[in-house]
């Protein structure tokens, strides 16, 4: 890419000085060559190929009575690269698959959640704000295992 046509405003916000192009996405570049995406700049989930913030639909997961507290993280997915998965604190009793039909009836299909773990609590930071890198570390690693998940005063246990 040369840049983009007639905005070179545009054009240096996108292409640094060496040519690359800043896409937001964080690599390594293996031994071999091999570049490897790890990871994103912004906390977006990708669904074949169209942007998902996790904060939407944490927003719309909140609205349903039985839902103190929750996170959404992309959970890698072969045919449409991730897909969303929220993690929630319940004040009362309802199903995984209450909540996915919850959410399915005020978003986007592609928006769409595809599992919900309920968890006593979720981890914050001094500040408040989720680690959602320590969750989506942790939601990759339990889909790889297909273990359920908590996150007690202790820690997470599996």
């Amino acid at each position: 890419m040369d840049g983009y046509h007639d905005d070179r405003e545009a054009t240096a916000a996108a292409i640094n000085d060496d040519g690359w192009l800043r896409t937001g996405d964080l690599v390594a570049i293996r031994n071999d060559g091999q570049v490897v995406i790890e990871d994103r700049l912004k906390e977006l989930i990708k669904v074949k190929g169209a942007s998902v913030a996790p904060a939407e639909l944490e927003l719309v997961l909140s609205e349903h009575p039985a839902v103190r507290d929750a996170a959404v993280v992309g959970r890698p997915d072969p045919l449409r690269g991730e897909v969303p998965v929220a993690w929630a604190v319940l004040t009362a009793p309802a199903t995984p698959e209450e909540l996915i039909s919850f959410v399915r009836a005020r978003v986007a299909p592609q928006r769409r959640l595809h599992d919900v773990r309920v968890v006593d609590e979720l981890p914050r930071m001094p500040n408040g704000e989720l680690p959602r890198r320590a969750l989506r570390d942790r939601e990759r690693d339990l889909a790889a295992t297909g273990a359920n998940a908590a996150f007690t005063d202790r820690g997470w246990r599996a």
